[in-house]
């Protein structure tokens, strides 16, 4: 999109109009989102435009969540925010990424472990949010995957089903802890809570193990569930490998 149609892309946005634009340049340009950082009068902020949501996504959900952890030094300051425009604001989060290294770093590990703490902290029951309940979704979704990787899926399911875990989803989770989520690494920040849900916290960690691509269980924290954890394990390396298919 030429420049000049951005501009008036991100004029039409009436919290960025009333700010001042001063000057914008694209920050990430994803296959879902695009996000500009965008200097103001009131400031350096992202500015995310919504494109085709994934299954899993509810924009609304995204916006109580960010709103429900305000203050709490997890996540971006919320600025603003429209649905229907499919814009969300948020301050912009000075600092570099994360990398793969970083997840196995003893040192960061443990800054990440604080704030992802304070979020498994909060009480949080929303059903359509539980792994479960999105594994259908994606399964719909990503129809030409293979029969056996569905059934391998939907069998790691059960078996979690028999241990009784999935009763244990009441707990907000972020969901896509990746290196790229994760800015600054004195304080580190989460960004990007587009899949943030219930769920239980092994499930972050585990899907850190696997961003990492490297055994981190010595760093995480232990929940003494030994079964659970090794079959919710296989499960997200399956979910992992459904979502490249």
């Amino acid at each position: 999109m030429p420049s000049k149609a951005i501009e008036q892309q991100l004029l039409s946005i009436p919290a960025v109009k009333k700010a001042g634009l001063l000057s914008f340049e694209p920050a990430c340009q994803g296959t879902i989102n695009k996000t500009y950082q965008v200097e103001t009068t009131l400031g350096r902020w992202a500015v995310r435009l919504n494109q085709n949501d994934m299954p899993g996504i509810n924009r609304q959900r995204e916006i109580d969540i960010l709103t429900l952890i305000q203050g709490q030094d997890i996540g971006p300051d919320l600025i603003a925010h429209d649905v229907e425009k499919q814009c969300l604001i948020t301050r912009w989060v000075e600092g570099d990424a994360w990398t793969t290294d970083d997840l196995a770093n003893p040192d960061l590990l443990q800054r990440l472990k604080v704030k992802l703490g304070r979020l498994h902290q909060i009480h949080y029951n929303n059903k359509a949010t539980y792994l479960m309940a999105r594994i259908i979704e994606y399964i719909l979704f990503f129809a030409d995957a293979s029969e056996s990787l569905k059934k391998a899926i939907s069998e790691s399911v059960k078996a979690l089903n028999q241990t009784g875990f999935w009763q244990k989803q009441n707990r907000l989770l972020h969901f896509d802890v990746h290196p790229y989520n994760i800015i600054g690494h004195e304080n580190p920040i989460i960004i990007d809570w587009e899949y943030a849900g219930s769920g239980h916290p092994l499930l972050e960690w585990l899907i850190i193990q696997h961003y990492a691509e490297k055994d981190i269980s010595e760093q995480i924290p232990r929940f003494n569930m030994p079964e659970e954890h090794k079959e919710a394990s296989r499960l997200i390396d399956l979910l992992m490998e459904l979502w490249q298919s």
